[in-house]
């Protein structure tokens, strides 16, 4: 059977724009394909869970899926499959052929049998691929299993996303379509990559990552031979990265970015990102020094900044922040020795750049990047209305490790990110001779404890077992606890973990 995926990113189009789109497809590809898969729920887009069920988007929706019923007389012999959402519990499966119009209400990874010129289809909407998924063909004589999925991107989960396809296919005997929805927005990327699989589970055709493909693949086919090896970990993640800001960009009205640019590393990386996304001319970072703030740290402002032929803008804050210490002397006095910074007056100076790039966003409508990492984020190292402001926490679910393996690849084949600046010790530059490593456990100690307990939900017990070290786990779960309440004010960050 001739079978035509059309991997399609539904972006910002209104429900109209993308019947015009499936009926562009049905017109192209119609007269040498059977069927015709559309990816993921591309008619009706991304929807929140919560607008499935407001009369208007369905009202809408149906009218978009009996118009297409009228298109599809055009085209006698090829039908076409889509999925939608119809509950916060069900998902529909629509077979449109010759005027026709199909519906079959699901669960989660049931299977329903849809009979079409002589084959049983056995057609499956998930709502991601899982490894209790039920895609069981309830009678025999399937010839090819075709499965909707809305299975989002995370680091690594190529493999197990194929591992299911594959058992899948072996335990029915079958070929499986695999039509992964593409697109983003909000926090979820979803990455397409819809795959042919032939009955034995060897891969026939694997779609391209983060774009739109099309393609007319032959059920019969057999699959490669060679062992399935998913794109590389820190290549994956760089263009998911670049793909959800192009998404969020779009789908938000923001064309332009603006970020604080600290001389560290976890800025220039956001900054590469932004300039990769948006373009240099569209980035602006400002570099904005402190009482506190390091020779060095100018330095490699401005030669990043000059790698990525951005503008860079220098908004100093030792005179804001000491009209604060004036003001706030008497009222917030404690008992300190002169020469200590406070942990509060370190926060202060974060406060002041927060404000401060937000002054930029609102004056000139650029999108403000927030920099912060995953591991930061999950120990609470970070400042609430400060370093945390921000319209996308573009990093905020890379780990600080992963941080560094995306400098690397930034960096090849040419170094736009200063050696210096990924060579040297991660500081926030709040007070004299500061350090992360002096309030948090190394970098290394840190991501794993934080994949162990967030990833792999292992227990204070079973993380000690793993071998790490009993006080740090103790203070490594007070800490995740304690600032729970940051991470609920944070700023919406793009997922690429398997738990953000």
């Amino acid at each position: 059977m001739k079978i035509t995926i059309a991997q399609l990113d539904p972006g910002t189009d209104g429900i109209a724009d993308r019947v015009k789109r499936i009926s562009g497809v049905l017109g192209e590809h119609a007269r040498t394909s059977d069927l015709i898969v559309f990816s993921g729920f591309f008619l009706g887009g991304a929807l929140p869970r919560k607008s499935i069920n407001e009369p208007e988007v369905i009202r809408k929706i149906r009218a978009a899926v009996g118009e297409l019923a009228g298109i599809s007389k055009k085209y006698p012999d090829c039908g076409m499959l889509l999925a939608l959402p119809e509950s916060d519990t069900e998902n529909m499966s629509v077979f449109i052929h010759d005027g026709e119009v199909l519906e079959r209400r699901q669960s989660a990874c049931e299977t329903e049998i849809i009979s079409f010129k002589n084959n049983k289809l056995g057609v499956c909407v998930c709502l991601g691929a899982a490894k209790d998924c039920k895609c069981v063909p309830p009678a025999p004589g399937v010839s090819a299993l075709i499965g909707f999925a809305a299975s989002s991107f995370r680091a690594g989960g190529d493999l197990a996303r194929y591992s299911f396809i594959r058992d899948c296919a072996r335990k029915n005997k079958t070929p499986f379509v695999f039509a992964n929805q593409l697109g983003s927005g909000d926090e979820l990327i979803f990455d397409g990559r819809s795959i042919l699989a032939d009955k034995e589970g060897k891969p026939v055709s694997v779609f391209p990552s983060f774009e739109e493909h099309i393609e007319t693949l032959d059920t019969a086919a057999a699959g490669s031979a060679e062992t399935y090896r998913g794109p590389d970990e820190i290549e994956s993640v760089y263009k998911a990265l670049i793909f959800g800001i192009r998404g969020y960009m779009k789908k938000h009205g923001f064309s332009k970015i603006v970020l604080g640019i600290s001389g560290g590393i976890d800025s220039a990386v956001a900054c590469a990102l932004a300039k990769e996304a948006a373009g240099a001319v569209n980035v602006l970072g400002i570099y904005m020094p402190s009482p506190y703030s390091s020779k060095e740290s100018a330095q490699y402002a401005r030669e990043l900044s000059k790698n990525l032929d951005i503008q860079l803008r220098t908004v100093p804050i030792s005179d804001i922040y000491s009209a604060y210490e004036r003001a706030l002397e008497k009222e917030l006095l404690v008992e300190e020795k002169k020469e200590e910074v406070g942990i509060y007056l370190q926060n202060i100076q974060a406060r002041i750049r927060g404000n401060i790039l937000m002054a930029f966003s609102n004056r000139f409508g650029h999108l403000l990047f927030a920099t912060g990492n995953r591991s930061e984020l999950a120990a609470g190292y970070c400042t609430l209305y400060g370093d945390m402001a921000g319209g996308l926490a573009v990093i905020s679910d890379v780990p600080k490790t992963m941080v560094y393996r995306l400098a690397a690849y930034i960096n090849e084949p040419d170094a736009v990110i200063p050696q210096a600046i990924i060579s040297r010790p991660p500081s926030a530059e709040l007070k004299p001779g500061q350090l992360d490593q002096d309030t948090l456990p190394d970098y290394q100690t840190l991501d794993g404890m934080l994949s162990s307990y967030m990833d792999k939900d292992l227990s204070a017990e079973e993380m000690v077992k793993e071998g790490f070290d009993s006080e740090k786990v103790e203070w490594f779960i007070a800490a995740v606890e304690k600032s729970a309440y940051k991470r609920k004010q944070a700023p919406p960050s793009l997922r690429v973990t398997t738990r953000s």
